[in-house]
């Protein structure tokens, strides 16, 4: 999933990711799993400024389909299991904010909230 400029191929990235979605999200019986919606989420936020296949769009839908899990993982009550993943879905929001603040132009159209 890490690209150099000279070789990056942003159809590749973004069918890589797809897949990636794919499966982390199947794997959500676990609450455990959550991490691995976070880390690919991480990686979004990464390319979105560079790789014009990846759009802010998917990362507000990823955020939403994440934020579901959580409600999900809270209704069920499995919260200690997945505690640290929601932990680092907090701190990876908090970085996208102050991502977002040091360069707006960057990440316009992320919705958060």
């Amino acid at each position: 999933m890490f690209t150099n400029k000279k070789y990056e191929n942003g159809d590749s990235l973004r069918k890589c990711f797809t897949k990636c979605l794919k499966i982390a999200n199947s794997a959500m019986k676990d609450p455990e799993n959550l991490s691995l919606l976070v880390n690919i989420l991480n990686k979004y936020i990464f390319f979105v400024a560079d790789i014009e296949q990846i759009t802010a769009g998917d990362i507000n839908k990823l955020v939403e389909l994440i934020k579901e899990n959580i409600k999900q993982i809270n209704e069920e009550g499995k919260v200690e299991r997945a505690r640290s993943a929601i932990k680092y879905f907090n701190n990876t929001i908090k970085a996208l904010e102050y991502k977002m603040k040091e360069n707006p132009e960057k990440y316009q159209n992320i919705s958060i909230a």
